[in-house]
This record gives C-alpha cells, sequence and structure tokens, in this order.
C-alpha cells in the first residue's frame, strides 16, 4: 500500500510527507545524526511524478555542505518488470544513462542496484531490454572486473 501512494506523490508531497512518517530523512541529515543516506530511486528518466533526475538532482541538494555521504538506489529491477511501464521498459541504455548523469552531481558517493536477483536475472537473460546495458556496465564502464555469483 505505501509504494502505491508514494507512486502516486508529486516530488514537493514526498517531502512533506516524510515528516508525517516519522522518517524526516533531512532533518537527520542536517542535523548530522546519519553517517550515509541510500535513497529509493526507482524510477526512470520518463516517469512524469517523479522522474529519476528529480530525485537524485533534489537529494544532491540536499546534501550539499554536509558530511553525510549519498548513495542512490537504482530500480534496475523494473526493467524485468511485468507491471512497469516507463523507461526501464522501454529504453536500452536507462541504466547507463542514469550512471552517466550521476556521475554529473557532484555529492554523490555511490549507487546501489536492486535486487540481487535482479542483477543475476538480467545477467542470464539476453532478452531482457537491460541486458546490453548490464554487459555494457559490467565489461566497459567498472574499473576493476567483477566475479557475478552462479545461481544456486
Amino acid at each position: 500500500k505505501r509504494n502505491s501512494l508514494a507512486r502516486k506523490l508529486k516530488l514537493e508531497e514526498f517531502k512533506s510527507i516524510n515528516g508525517k512518517l516519522y522518517c524526516d530523512t533531512v532533518k537527520w541529515i542536517k542535523e548530522d545524526w546519519i553517517d550515509y543516506i541510500m535513497p529509493q530511486c526507482y524510477y526512470s528518466f520518463d516517469y512524469s511524478n517523479n522522474s529519476f533526475h528529480e530525485m537524485a538532482s533534489w537529494w544532491n541538494k540536499v546534501i550539499e555542505g554536509t558530511n553525510v555521504s549519498l548513495y542512490i538506489g537504482l530500480g534496475i529491477h523494473n526493467s524485468i518488470s511485468e507491471t512497469y511501464e516507463y523507461s526501464w521498459k522501454t529504453q536500452e541504455n536507462e541504466l547507463i544513462n542514469q550512471l552517466l548523469y550521476l556521475n554529473t552531481l557532484k555529492n554523490g558517493k555511490g549507487v546501489s542496484l536492486v535486487s540481487f536477483t535482479t542483477i543475476i536475472d538480467i545477467y542470464n537473460n539476453t532478452n531482457a531490454i537491460s541486458h546490453s546495458a548490464f554487459m555494457k556496465l559490467k565489461n566497459e564502464m567498472w574499473l576493476h572486473k567483477v566475479k557475478i555469483a552462479k545461481k544456486l
């Protein structure tokens, strides 16, 4: 239920609802109560309510001038979702474009891909729209080669 509520909120509404849910993360950042934050910026660039660009940029500004590290959670799971309809599902390079955009933000320290099962599914499914972008990330963009765990 909470997830469907968040999907309907505009960015301004999203910011104000955090306090009502007793999770005023902006206050936590400004008060230096946390070391890092990893917001779930799972939407794509073309999502109309809270696009990836809007959310990532807003978090970048919130972190400005603080000691809190920003790690962005990317919604790669949307690329294989049965119900998601935006550019995670239609644009082969959504993952690459999001990573390139994050490189333009001065306060981001890294990313998280959700979830490990999704990563394995995309890696093993050459028909998944995000497979080629994921392989480009693995083979060309990461500075150090990584081993992909085999599915048990």
